[in-house]
């Protein structure tokens, strides 16, 4: 390795355009805000997200007549304003002259020390002279450093005198680095009070692979479960990538090759010589709390999320009972400190898997609960016994004096109401649970459904009295057709939507919940319907909008409404096609020999993920909405197939044949970090449909011996059998929205 210097930056921000990866929306935004005359804006996001290295960027990827003034905050004095303000000037002066080549002499302390406007005056005076032509650029770099080390008076006399420098120079521009932008705002409502702000996440997976392989490119090789090993550990956050990468280059040395073992050992390495940044956030951490983190790091076989439940089940295993409510109060807070992270309604995650490594090393939970004690809480001073005695014989006789002045004394017969169900067709009898299972249909024959991800609408009290929002399905008896119905979430009131004289299947919402897409073979091959609940329940026929001598499948709708993805063999094999939702302006936008099928949207409309067999097998893959930029975003030798966007974008459910059977996993949007939801190698598990606030997925399964439809919440915690029907088969679920 002597041959090549170690390129990973680790000690500074990446100021070299030529090591820096990704980031380009955040960059864009930047020059989009600057260009449009907007004054104060920020880049957010946690310590290590490489926020700095984003503003070290500037200078190299603004287009436009901009002079970007570095000022690295960290780096300020905190005695007084007088010092601030000179180091400020000084470290403006020195950028000038290295950064831009200007002459221009160093600040003199002794004009700052008797004069504080010395910064805005003769010294701002001079850096508007040599940056005539330019609009100066402050970049204000970690500046919530400052904030922590200085005392609030002092902080905000320098938010005050930026304040009156920004209204002074119409030109100047000034953007921050925070961890928060609801920081910044608290700390200067005016400064901030139109503040624009954009956080930064982890890099996407192509991303992460390019800051990885590309700096040692030619000199050292990482084998494939190395890569996979190092997007684990450093959840695709570029410092931690950077961190890795540098440790395993310098192990490796001559032999030019990474496995999976070296990531292990610097990761090891790493977690026993400690991060500074994680043992800052332990000092900041109530006891409390230190022992919820530590719990969480002892968690095995949850694909790093942890539930109450989990937590629960470690403390008391360790002989620790905390009451439920004051462990999900603590998981709360671990959040809102950013030493957990939320992943759905009921658990959460280590923001970066190096977390997880480090607590096990640092801070396992035995050693915590050595010398941390769990808070006893305070009993709530109340009424006395007496006292409550004594209210409660009020109410009641208050309750019976109003009662007997106004509830008549005969009460007048009522004529009953006719039912609203009444014109809904009854349920067939329940059979017994002898009768026999069907097949299970391989995961490549189950149909997709796609439900649109938005938010609940109200529905008209005759089609659902309780429980919204609604799902739709198939079912059938038997070896008869399928049929499509619906039902309430909590699957006590369901009826048909079709008339079971032929198989209608694969049903999908419309964004706004009142009709219903569904294939069919009423006209001899599959093509795709339309109809309204209101025209179904009155027994109108539905709109056939394919109207195509070849089969159409997997229909999905657009978040606004206008469109309709499907699949189609029109051109002699699977592809996805999109059409106005009217069934006219059909457009190809796959063309590929391998099949193309199950298409849904994002939330924003913008991308639509698919399932395809283009790479040998079902893989899925994301597009956009035009079928450009078509990205492959599982890659393993079994089945994934049936992807289902979630409600807020940033996750895909989809069914997979990767553990033998048939499962429902999750990953995020980009193909990272997939695990198993449903978890029964005992049964399969096909077709998942998330629900509108995103807390539940519904899915059909066979673990009962026929087909029913299941919700189960996303931290695999609590599941339903919604249809309980042996006596059907019951498939393809999808969620109204």
């Amino acid at each position: 390795m002597s041959a090549l210097a170690n390129p990973y930056v680790t000690d500074s921000p990446v100021s070299g355009s030529d090591l820096f990866v990704g980031r380009s929306d955040v960059l864009g935004w930047l020059q989009d805000s600057l260009d449009a005359g907007m004054r104060v804006l920020a880049v957010c996001g946690p310590r290590r997200a490489g926020k700095s290295s984003v503003l070290a960027q500037l200078r190299h990827h603004l287009l436009g007549p901009y002079a970007v003034l570095q000022v690295a905050c960290r780096d300020l004095p905190t005695a007084n304003l007088a010092d601030l303000l000179f180091a400020v000037a000084e470290q403006v002066a020195a950028d000038l002259r290295e950064g831009y080549g200007k002459e221009f002499p160093p600040p003199q302390r002794e004009a700052f020390a008797s004069d504080l406007s010395a910064l805005a005056g003769p010294f701002w005076a001079r850096v508007r002279q040599v940056t005539a032509g330019q609009v100066p650029i402050l970049v204000l770099d970690d500046f919530e450093a400052l904030a922590w080390k200085a005392k609030p008076d002092l902080v905000q006399a320098f938010l005050d005198y930026l304040q009156r420098l920004l209204e002074r120079d119409p030109r100047l521009r000034l953007v921050f680095s925070a961890q928060s932008p609801a920081q910044l705002r608290a700390l200067h409502p005016t400064l901030f009070g139109r503040l624009l702000w954009r956080s930064l996440g982890p890099l996407s997976r192509q991303e992460a692979l390019r800051l990885i392989k590309e700096p040692v490119e030619g000199a050292v090789e990482y084998d494939y479960e190395a890569l996979e090993r190092i997007l684990e550990l450093s959840s695709r956050w570029p410092a931690y990538i950077q961190r890795l990468c540098r440790r395993l280059v310098d192990l490796v040395g001559g032999r030019g090759l990474v496995s999976r073992a070296d990531v292990d050992h610097v990761a090891e390495d790493l977690a026993r010589e400690g991060f500074p940044e994680f043992e800052d956030l332990w000092t900041r951490l109530a006891p409390e709390e230190r022992i919820v983190m530590a719990a969480v790091g002892e968690l095995r076989g949850t694909q790093g999320l942890a539930t109450r439940q989990d937590l629960l089940r470690v403390l008391r295993g360790a002989g620790l009972d905390p009451p439920p409510q004051e462990v999900a109060r603590a998981m709360d807070h671990l959040v809102e400190k950013e030493a957990l992270e939320r992943l759905g309604a009921l658990s959460c995650r280590f923001p970066v898997h190096l977390m997880r490594t480090w607590v096990q090393a640092q801070h396992p939970l035995a050693r915590v609960l050595a010398t941390e004690k769990w808070p006893r809480a305070l009993p709530q001073r109340g009424p006395s016994r007496v006292a409550q005695g004594l209210v409660t014989l009020a109410v009641v006789a208050v309750v019976a004096l109003f009662a007997w002045r106004v509830w008549p004394r005969e009460a007048p017969a009522v004529p009953p109401s006719p039912s609203p169900r009444a014109e809904v067709p009854s349920l067939p009898p329940t059979a017994t649970r002898e009768a026999a299972p069907s097949p299970a249909p391989s995961a490549a024959a189950l149909p997709t459904a796609t439900p649109l991800a938005l938010p609940p609408i109200p529905t008209r009290g005759y089609v659902f009295v309780r429980s919204l929002p609604a799902i739709a399905y198939m079912s059938r008896k038997g070896d008869g057709p399928w049929q499509v119905w619906v039902m309430t979430s909590d699957g006590k009131e369901r009826f048909p939507i079709t008339d079971g004289t032929t198989d209608d299947s694969a049903p999908a919402w419309s964004p706004d919940g009142n009709e219903l897409l569904f294939v069919s073979r009423r006209d001899g091959n599959r093509e795709i319907y339309r109809i309204s609940l209101d025209a179904a329940l009155a027994g109108q026929p539905p709109t056939n909008l394919t109207r195509h001598r070849a089969d159409d499948w997997t229909p999905s709708w657009s978040p606004d409404g206008q469109f309709i993805a499907f699949s189609s063999m029109r051109d002699g094999d699977w592809d996805i096609y999109v059409m106005r939702a009217d069934g006219s302006e059909v457009v190809q936008l796959t063309d590929d020999p391998a099949p193309d099928i199950s298409p849904d949207w994002s939330p924003d409309g913008q991308r639509i993920v698919f399932a395809s067999k283009r790479s040998g097998n079902w893989d899925l893959y994301i597009m956009n909405r035009d079928g450009s930029e078509v990205v492959r975003i599982t890659d393993h030798p079994a089945s994934d197939l049936s992807p289902d966007w979630s409600p807020d974008g940033s996750r895909i459910a989809f069914e997979t044949t990767r553990d033998g059977d048939a499962e429902v996993y999750i990953m995020w949007a980009d193909g990272y970090e997939k695990y198993n939801l449903t978890q029964d190698p005992t049964a399969n598990d096909h077709w998942p449909s998330w629900s509108p606030d995103g807390s539940r997925i519904a899915f059909c399964s066979n673990r009962e011996g026929n087909w029913e439809i299941y919700t189960l919440d996303i931290d695999g915690y609590q599941l339903t059998n919604l249809t309980r029907s042996p006596e059907t088969q019951d498939q393809g679920p999808a969620w109204r929205p």
